[in-house]
């Protein structure tokens, strides 16, 4: 885990298992961190070194959302999505639509492949944060509003507002 503090260009963090907390000057380029450890300190690693830096998950969703000019509506992951049990087995693409939810669940439908089915057992209910085992790649899309869909595959995207969506 590590902390970076733009305003005050703080690092601090867990590496290798051992705390830091000494102030560094951070510069940040293509989502790299490069530190500099002051001098004389005993930092657990060398001078100069690089760490990727990964956004969070709340980060991430941000993005989608500004990207497609939406606002970000919280996920609570600890409510139930209706999955399909053939996103747990790696069927691409996946395919999400939210529509307004109901008391405890997010309002989200997520399926594997290319077919839609009307079957009352097609969708189980699974809390949401169970998603990062199930299906990874979905997670950045969550924070879309009721009314969005989206079409996603390693290394493919397609996200749209369906108004018909919030008719139902």
């Amino acid at each position: 885990m590590v902390h970076v503090d733009a305003g005050h260009r703080d690092f601090c963090g867990l590496f290798e298992g051992r705390f830091v907390s000494d102030v560094c000057s951070v510069e940040t380029r293509a989502g790299l961190l490069r530190y500099y450890a002051p001098a004389g300190s005993e930092q657990p690693f060398s001078k100069g070194g690089y760490f990727k830096m990964y956004p969070t998950l709340t980060e991430e969703q941000h993005a989608v959302c500004d990207r497609f000019n939406t606002q970000f509506t919280e996920c609570d992951m600890h409510l139930k999505v209706s999955v399909s049990l053939n996103v747990k087995s790696g069927v691409r693409p996946l395919n999400g639509l939210r529509i307004d939810s109901d008391p405890g669940t997010t309002g989200w439908f997520i399926w594997g492949g290319e077919t839609f089915s009307e079957d009352p057992d097609f969708f189980v209910p699974l809390h949401g944060a169970h998603l990062k085992q199930w299906a990874p790649l979905v997670l950045p899309y969550l924070a879309l509003p009721a009314g969005w869909r989206f079409l996603i595959a390693e290394g493919y995207e397609d996200v749209w507002q369906d108004a018909g969506l919030l008719a139902r």
